[in-house]
């Protein structure tokens, strides 16, 4: 979703080079993203639901759908924020 290197992480985690400004969007979407999952979902629950398919994401797996769909982070949130308020559609 980021496409970034494993390399590149390890420069960051190094301290080293900086993030392009795109990127630490993405990165605070998905803390958001998850933020919101683990409180929508029990531990052991979470990771499974990101691997079934969903049929508001036309039946793609969230992951799937987040790594080949610009908006993919933004439509899994707002599913994952319907689920906890008990909203399905």
């Amino acid at each position: 979703m980021l496409r970034i290197s494993e390399s590149t992480v390890k420069r960051w985690q190094k301290g080293i080079g900086v993030s392009r400004t795109d990127r630490l969007l993405t990165f605070r979407k998905l803390e958001k993203l998850m933020s919101l999952a683990q409180d929508a979902f029990e531990k052991e629950n979470l990771s499974s639901w990101y691997h079934r398919e969903a049929w508001s994401l036309n039946m793609a797996t969230p992951i799937d759908y987040m790594i080949k769909n610009d908006d993919g982070i933004e439509a899994v949130t707002s599913l994952v924020g319907r689920i906890h308020w008990g909203i399905i559609s």
